[in-house]
């Protein structure tokens, strides 16, 4: 099944497709609820939500990640 762009997935909850500006809350109220493997937040999105034996996989596709990459390396060959 397809998820709109507008909606995204929950970590905690396979199930429910949340929209994205809803996203927020709704981890925090998943979150105390779920009972299953600890989840890490992702320090370049609060709403990316990972295992830690999923880290690594996790900066490979985090596009804020590469991101801040991009604008580290820019800052150095400006500097």
């Amino acid at each position: 099944m397809s998820v709109p762009d507008k909606m995204l997935v929950c970590p905690y909850n396979k199930a429910h497709f949340i929209f994205r500006q809803r996203m927020p809350a709704h981890l925090i109220k998943c979150g105390k609820k779920y009972k299953g493997e600890v989840l890490m937040m992702c320090p370049f999105n609060a709403m990316h939500l990972f295992t830690k034996k999923s880290k690594e996989d996790h900066y490979k596709e985090c596009e804020e990640y590469v991101l801040s990459l991009q604008k580290q390396s820019m800052q150095s060959y400006y500097q």
